[in-house]
């Protein structure tokens, strides 16, 4: 090529923003100095290779093809890809490393290779060829020269845009993530403040049902208590997605987990859904049971509503041996069917809080998202594999525990949780709350004390010495933390009672997630006073 062939062609170059754009130019290069017109680079991507340029008249058919095939398991894709020298094949199917059959299936006849290097850093593989239609078609020395040539301007180009892309893709997904944290603590704050409310709602309300039994305004108290049972589901989720709520973690059987869950799961299902359960392992896990269940339930509605037409959704319980995974050997839950799937651009964002397919306000869109949170929270992980037309399938995994499982504990006689007049201490910054649990309190035959910050109830557990004192987790001035520490200096035991942890896990022996119900609470007091 000319010196004012090669200027122009690398203005031309330099001014492109995309691969594509470059094989553009390229072409037009390629096709006015030598007798070829098929130009493409082969790019690697993990094990699969994409291919950009012009190949053959149905691109989008050989992409597709291409997506099939494995570059580690295939000898004559990894000599292209790999090799630091020029090197040209006359005739491909003379080739002893080419796999004939896709020789066949792509029609490839002569091809020049050249490596695509820039800075030290293999990017891919420059080829100019011919297929079937033009035949065998063997390089002269001169065309040689200008596709290497060629190929040196594209290697620098080709880099520059492969960096920029990667960082471009980098600076996209830190955004995501910063944007995704802040929307975690918000809905985690906002999660917290809704609990104080709901645990005033719940709990004034049950205590205003017992009394208005038969009265006619005890079917709106019913209504009110319904409300406030969906409100507190979502402040749950909203909890889960931030990471802000409390995990009761014990050692279990994640398959007891499943099959208690199958009778219900069943009852959520129309006639024209099947549900089978298949127990393949009986693996250990240390979790919480109520939000594995969550995870799980939430998995089998997604699958529900992608089939109204009817279908079937397989839960199975196994193991995936050490091998897959690269790690211990871990436990798996796999919850698939047999509905529409998802197109990828659907499948990129189904983790996205907020983000639904759903019509109208049947869906918050913070189902699959609790479900991604709950289980990174455990110390796991959940993968996604769906076609259109195909069905969808989720798998979550878990570490394997090797803790003994323990026994379920006897249930508390609720006729037998009366107070004797025991001190009690409750701390809490919200008034309404405070209120709602000294009635409570003394309705079972407890006396009461009441502290609206951390201070207050460190001065309180000095001058009082009360049995047991309930704290809120969350408080100005001091805190649940302050109050648990002077508590324990007394030998005092403590319930804490929390609405959002800010994403700290709680290692302690008694708490309860607000909103509870009284029975709950004095159940609790009553297990520890005993």
């Amino acid at each position: 090529m000319s010196a004012n062939a090669l200027l122009t062609l690398s203005r031309e170059l330099h001014e492109a923003d995309s691969l594509e754009a470059v094989m553009v130019v390229v072409l037009e290069c390629i096709r006015a100095t030598t007798r070829y017109d098929r130009v493409w680079v082969m790019v690697p991507e993990g094990d699969i290779l994409q291919t950009i340029g012009y190949v053959q008249p149905d691109m989008k058919l050989v992409n597709l093809q291409m997506a099939q095939i494995s570059v580690k398991d295939d000898r004559w894709l990894q000599r292209c890809v790999t090799s630091t020298k020029m090197f040209v094949a006359n005739d491909v199917r003379l080739e002893p490393d080419a796999d004939q059959e896709k020789v066949e299936l792509f029609g490839v006849r002569t091809q020049i290779i050249v490596p695509m290097i820039r800075l030290d850093e293999r990017i891919g593989a420059f080829v100019v060829g011919t297929f079937a239609d033009c035949g065998v078609m063997p390089p002269t020395d001169r065309e040689v020269e200008t596709i290497v040539q060629v190929a040196t301007f594209v290697s620098v180009v080709a880099g520059r845009i492969c960096a920029e892309t990667a960082r471009a893709k980098a600076e996209a997904q830190l955004r995501v993530g910063q944007r995704m944290e802040a929307l975690g603590q918000l809905a985690g704050e906002i999660a917290h403040d809704f609990n104080n409310v709901l645990a005033s709602v719940v709990g004034n309300s049950e205590l205003a049902a017992r009394l208005l039994v038969g009265h006619e305004a005890a079917p709106l108290i019913t209504d009110i208590q319904t409300a406030a049972t969906r409100a507190t589901a979502l402040t749950r989720q909203l909890l889960a997605f931030s990471k802000g709520q409390v995990l009761a973690r014990k050692h279990l059987y994640l398959s007891d987990v499943v099959l208690g869950l199958s009778r219900m799961l069943e009852r959520l299902l129309p006639s024209n859904l099947s549900l089978s359960v298949d127990i393949r392992d009986t693996s250990i896990v240390y979790a919480d049971q109520g939000q594995l269940e969550q995870v799980i339930m939430n998995l089998v509605i997604n699958a529900r509503d992608a089939m109204p037409n009817g279908g079937e959704i397989c839960v199975v319980v196994d193991q995936v041996s050490a091998a897959d995974l690269s790690r211990e050997k871990s436990a798996r839950v796999t919850v698939s069917d047999t509905g529409s799937g998802m197109t990828d651009a659907v499948a990129a964002r189904i983790f996205e809080p907020f983000f639904t397919t759903k019509p109208g306000t049947t869906g918050t869109g913070l189902g699959l998202a609790v479900v991604d949170s709950i289980v990174r929270q455990h110390g796991g992980s959940v993968a996604l594999s769906t076609k259109v037309n195909e069905g969808t399938r989720f798998d979550v995994v878990l570490p394997v525990s090797n803790g003994p499982v323990g026994a379920v504990p006897d249930a508390v006689n609720q006729a037998s949780v009366q107070g004797a007049g025991e001190l009690l201490l409750v701390a809490d910054d919200d008034h309404s709350i405070r209120t709602y649990l000294k009635r409570v309190l003394i309705e079972a035959g407890y006396t009461v004390c009441l502290a609206e910050n951390g201070i207050d109830a460190v001065k309180q557990i000095e001058q009082q010495s009360p049995v047991l004192v309930l704290t809120d987790l969350v408080m100005p001035r001091g805190g649940g933390k302050a109050v648990l520490w002077s508590a324990e200096k007394h030998d005092i035991p403590v319930i804490v009672m929390t609405g959002y942890t800010a994403g700290e896990q709680l290692e302690h022996p008694h708490w309860l997630m607000k909103p509870f119900d009284s029975d709950a609470l004095l159940a609790m007091i009553c297990g520890i006073l005993k």
